[in-house]
């Protein structure tokens, strides 16, 4: 898995280690510029990190030490600050065997870093270790109770390990509760719900604590005696209750931690983001939470209670007006991301298509490169020039660019969309291989044309000729010339009838070699 990350970000990695033998520490080798901030290992069957000293042996490379061997499955949790060098990186880890020559883990961790793009307009809710969790009215809520239906949203960027995120429970044993949810020390998310001597729990296989935006659901569903829990629309977990009774109280949901109460310690604060908050009093389907997710509730249906934070609070929400600063820009964009990027090349003329299931869109500006770090936008595609539909609901867009020389050449898609972050999708890497001098197009005249231009062409032999017309979404328009011809120059005059305004390519093809020239019809 390839992880995208701004340059200048703080990350948690995360490695599995299942070898058999002891283990002191690890060496890791890292991007130019990146930093190590610690390195933490938790057993499989604890949620307690234990602390590792990290070594700095280079720019490059650092070592982080145990106090003593561990033994059995451990996650080690690297968190990193990533570097201003853009394009694709990897971070190598080997472990230190006592008595062993060091042996890589079975996987690095890959990364494609684009530069730091600035929040929008989009706010989200906000705490440090140092504010007070933010509890919401018992009343003004849907009922969390396990015997009604509810589904419970909202999306979460953390690093924090072993944090309350949010809850209706003090911490007392002897009390029970309907809902919590926290990230361990693997960085999952755990829902808990319980009554006193018995808890029930969902977790996620995959942690959520790296740093990025996640989307979370819990879905309680009494008519079918099952609970759900979704990381990014799909199903992480599930858990069935035959008797949910005895599990509700009266205590308010808090965000960011556990309803404080006095004479009971309080749980861990969560550290992280949250925004889009979403209460249902309905037990929503999957589908319906993937349609949803990403599209901001300006005008929340009666059926839901929510918080996007953009606004302050509403008094009348909160237990207590909190005393700190709880909103805080962000730069979460709710819009879909570009996927599925490709590109073809025929005749030196490289074809882009790319998909999105945005339709808040306005634009997208493809971008190329020769190293993969530094990018120049080569040119723009309306949201309105859709090449096709997918079948899930997505745009398909293509673009024609003719780059300047035959090379490898990196290609990727910034997506814009108003009032939103701008979304750079991942980039695409293309060999171009060189078609060989036999055929050349020396150019046309005049280049932008109205009407019609004169294309000239030179061959280095007698060979047949294809002389054709394409349009950007790569459809053949015209053959002008289709027949053996003597070396030397040659010219054809292309008269565009019927041709809208816009971008095309003439292809010059031969045995031995082609070439292409791009050509700019303005009516």
């Amino acid at each position: 898995m390839v992880h995208a990350l701004d340059a200048g970000q703080e990350v948690n990695a995360f490695f599995r280690w299942m070898g058999s033998d002891p283990i002191e520490g690890l060496h890791l080798d890292l991007p130019p510029d990146w930093t190590v901030e610690r390195v933490q290992a938790v057993y499989a069957r604890s949620s307690v990190p234990i602390e590792a000293e990290v070594q700095a042996a280079s720019s490059e490379r650092a070592r982080a030490m145990m106090d003593e061997p561990l033994r059995g499955v451990q996650t080690f949790v690297v968190s990193l600050t990533v570097g201003s060098r853009l394009g694709y990186q990897e971070v190598r880890v080997t472990p230190i065997v006592p008595g062993q020559t060091e042996r890589a883990m079975p996987t690095s961790w890959q990364a494609y870093v684009r530069e730091a793009l600035p929040a929008g307009r989009n706010r989200a809710f906000h705490l440090d270790a140092e504010t007070s969790p933010v509890a919401l009215r018992h009343r003004i809520l849907p009922p969390l109770d396990p015997r009604e239906p509810y589904t419970l949203e909202f999306w979460i960027r953390t690093l924090g390990l072993n944090e309350v995120v949010l809850s209706t429970w003090d911490g007392d044993e002897e009390r029970p509760y309907p809902l919590e949810l926290m990230v361990d020390g693997h960085g999952r998310i755990v829902v808990y719900r319980g009554r006193p001597g018995r808890h029930e729990t969902m977790k996620s296989e995959v942690p959520v604590a790296d740093g990025a935006w996640h989307h979370v659901a819990i879905v309680n569903d009494p008519q079918a005696e099952r609970a759900g829990l979704f990381v990014d629309g799909v199903r992480a977990d599930s858990l069935r209750s035959s008797d949910p009774s005895g599990m509700l109280n009266t205590m308010s949901l808090a965000l960011g931690g556990r309803p404080e109460r006095p004479g009971v310690a309080s749980a861990r604060r969560f550290t992280g983001y949250l925004d889009e908050f979403r209460l249902w009093s309905l037990a929503r389907p999957v589908v319906a939470i993937r349609r949803t997710m990403r599209v901001p509730l300006d005008e929340a249906p009666a059926e839901v209670f929510r918080l996007g934070f953009d606004t302050p609070f509403v008094p009348e929400v909160l237990v207590q007006v909190p005393d700190a600063v709880v909103r805080v820009p962000s730069n979460l964009s709710f819009a879909f991301p570009v996927e599925a990027l490709e590109a073809s090349v025929q005749q030196g003329i490289v074809t882009l298509t790319w998909e999105t299931k945005n339709r808040r869109a306005s634009e997208f500006q493809v971008e190329r490169s020769s190293d993969g770090q530094r990018f120049e936008t080569v040119g723009t595609v309306d949201a309105s020039e859709q090449v096709g539909e997918t079948v899930d609901g997505g745009v398909r867009f293509a673009y024609t660019d003719l780059p300047p020389e035959d090379r490898v050449l990196y290609y990727r898609v910034r997506q814009i969309t108003p009032d939103e972050p701008e979304r750079v999708s991942g980039a695409f890497k293309l060999g171009l291989g060189a078609d060989g001098a036999n055929a050349l197009i020396v150019g046309n005249s005049p280049n932008p044309f109205r009407g019609s231009t004169t294309i000239t062409y030179e061959l280095a032999q007698s060979a047949p000729v294809r002389l054709s017309v394409w349009d950007v979404a790569g459809t053949r328009v015209a053959t002008l010339v289709d027949e053996t011809l003597p070396p030397g120059r040659h010219e054809y005059r292309f008269t565009a009838d019927g041709l809208p305004s816009g971008v095309y390519f003439v292809r010059l093809e031969t045995p031995g070699g082609s070439a292409a020239h791009k050509l700019t019809l303005t009516r």
